[in-house]
């Protein structure tokens, strides 16, 4: 499955695509999975990283050494960076867009309400473009839940690993990568 950009009247949508060959032709047979919802693009330099991490430190979120932890922080770290603010437990909002990601259900989403007063009816799942990639709900459970295959070989999984480390909007300079490996 692969993620892909389709502009729907002007407004920019991701979606999950499947592409399978038919059978004794040369055309593949595209098939759309779904939308996981409108793109909103971000920008990261709204603030520094040294202010990221005393926030992060003020919050006491994320201390663990887990990688699911390690991952949540990074994404903390390039949230916080891109005007995100800590409102309660693993959520952080940007008021101005009434855009919130929550770490601890792994959602993205977008409300009309703000945020003690949201409920499943007043939200939109939306798509954050961060970096080079793609924050969703699919693209955030998708790397947390990550799960070494023992059945591939160890440079197939590397290559899998960091092409949904990119798709999730990941920098590449991390060191989460080789706690997986």
């Amino acid at each position: 499955m692969y993620l892909t950009i389709k502009k729907i009247t002007g407004i920019r949508y991701l979606y999950a695509e499947s592409i399978q060959r038919i059978k004794g032709e040369h055309a593949r047979d595209k098939h759309y999975e779904g939308s996981f919802g409108r793109i909103y693009k971000l920008n990261p330099n709204e603030r520094t990283t040294t202010e990221a991490e005393n926030e992060l430190r003020v919050c006491n979120l994320y201390e663990s050494e887990s990688i699911s932890d390690k991952i949540k922080k990074k994404y903390f770290f390039e949230l916080y960076k891109c005007g995100f603010v800590h409102v309660g437990g693993g959520i952080l909002s940007k008021s101005s867009d009434n855009i919130y990601v929550d770490l601890e259900t792994l959602s993205v989403f977008r409300s009309q309400k703000s945020y003690p007063h949201l409920s499943r009816n007043s939200t939109k799942r939306i798509v954050l473009e961060i970096n080079e990639g793609f924050l969703c709900d699919y693209t955030l459970e998708r790397i947390i839940r990550y799960r070494h295959d023992n059945k591939k070989d160890e440079n197939e999984n590397r290559k899998i690993l960091l092409r949904w480390y990119i798709e999730a909007g990941l920098p590449l300079e991390d060191d989460c990568l080789k706690d997986w490996t």
